[in-house]
C-alpha cells in the first residue's frame, strides 16, 4: 500500500484542500510524523493506530484557526488521497523533492 500512497502523493496548496476541509475529509498530520504511515493506516481502517494517532495529536482534523494560519502563511502540504479522505501535511520545497526521488525509485522499479 505504501508504494501506492507514494506514486499518488501531490504537492498542493491550500485553495487546493478547502473543498475537503469544508465536507469534513480532512484530516492533517503532525510535521515529523509519517504521513504514510498514517495514510496507510487510515485506508485498512486500522483502528489501533488511528486512534492512538488522534490521542497523540499526530493526526487531526483542522479547525478554522488553523486553516486561517496555513492560508495567512502560504504554505503548501504532502497530500495523500485515501478515498474518501485527504491526508495532509505542512512540507516545505526540500522536503516534498525527497518524496519525489522515492516516487522516482518505485516507478523504475515498476519498469
Amino acid at each position: 500500500m505504501n508504494e501506492k500512497l507514494l506514486k499518488e502523493a501531490d504537492w498542493c496548496e491550500w485553495s487546493d484542500l478547502h473543498d475537503s476541509f469544508i465536507r469534513d475529509m480532512l484530516f492533517a498530520v503532525k510535521e515529523g510524523k509519517d504521513c504514510f504511515l498514517l495514510a496507510e493506516a487510515i485506508a485498512e481502517n486500522n483502528t489501533e493506530i488511528v486512534g492512538k494517532a488522534i490521542e497523540s495529536g499526530s493526526i487531526f482534523r483542522p479547525d478554522g484557526f488553523q486553516v486561517e494560519k496555513w492560508k495567512k502563511d502560504k504554505l503548501r502540504f504532502l497530500t495523500l488521497i485515501v478515498s474518501p479522505f485527504v491526508v495532509i501535511q505542512e512540507m516545505d520545497m526540500a522536503a516534498y523533492a525527497k518524496v519525489l526521488e522515492s516516487q522516482a525509485e518505485v516507478l523504475k522499479k515498476e519498469h
